[in-house]
């Protein structure tokens, strides 16, 4: 059995009896595992594994163009998971105050009451500068699209971002696997907490007016992803199935 760990920070309840091996983000959970009694050779930093859609990114303005947005305007992907959450309204009232300095792509995911609810707030309040989805299967190519990208810190949505280059600003994690998530990424310099509305005004300002800070960002980020390509998974699950098989025929020998 192999258990793929899908967030930054430990937890014990990652830990089974009958694992064979464990794939792991980061180096720096190893020691948290060993401490818990894994065999070290047990334990592999692979990254996580996302959909092949998200190993590569297409240029920004073909995908702006081909999701109906301006190419030549900054534009931010809102995201809060599945459900929708994170902080997602006042986020929306932030962005609204750009009116046409900067475009928002808003994906509410299964939450009709939230977007109902933004979809009100934008048409007596609005500055026409944001447009929100609901569910889609399209989050490679708003990535493609997107300058940047304000979330909640789940490890799949964080890690999709990470393989697409796409600068991140974490807003108002929740504690435990959210707060974790975010320290690991705000340390390794791939993404930024914003934790109000001020703070997260001063972060969007910033990236408009000083755009190579986000460049800065995305060479981080690829530091990483090249360190850990997605093919590196493939390689490693056929080596421990053979390692498997192998020990199984020597102890049925």
């Amino acid at each position: 059995m192999i258990t793929v760990v899908t967030d930054y920070q430990f937890h014990a309840t990652w830990i089974a009896s009958h694992t064979d091996y464990y794939l792991i983000p980061d180096e720096g959970m190893k020691l948290s595992f060993v401490e818990q009694g894994v065999e070290p050779d047990k334990i592999y930093v692979t990254g996580i594994p996302v959909s092949p859609k998200f190993w590569k990114r297409q240029p920004s303005n073909y995908a702006k163009i081909k999701l109906g947005f301006k190419e030549d305007q900054p534009l931010a992907l809102v995201m809060g998971g599945g459900l929708g959450n994170g902080g997602i309204e006042e986020i929306v009232r932030t962005l609204n105050e750009y009116e046409d300095h900067i475009q928002a792509a808003v994906i509410s995911g299964n939450n009709p009451m939230l977007y109902t609810k933004i979809q009100e707030y934008l048409r007596t309040d609005g500055k026409h500068n944001i447009r929100t989805f609901g569910f889609t299967d399209k989050i490679d190519v708003f990535m493609d699209a997107a300058d940047f990208l304000i979330t909640k810190p789940g490890g799949m949505t964080c890690t999709e971002a990470l393989y697409k280059n796409l600068p991140m600003i974490f807003y108002q994690p929740i504690k435990g696997q959210e707060e974790g998530n975010s320290q690991l990424f705000t340390e390794k310099g791939w993404g930024v907490l914003g934790q109000n509305r001020v703070e997260l005004r001063q972060l969007i300002d910033s990236w408009i007016h000083y755009p190579v800070r986000l460049h800065q960002i995305q060479r981080k980020q690829i530091s990483y992803t090249s360190q850990y390509p997605p093919t590196i998974l493939k390689t490693l699950l056929l080596s421990c199935l053979e390692q498997t098989t192998v020990q199984s025929r020597v102890i049925n020998a």
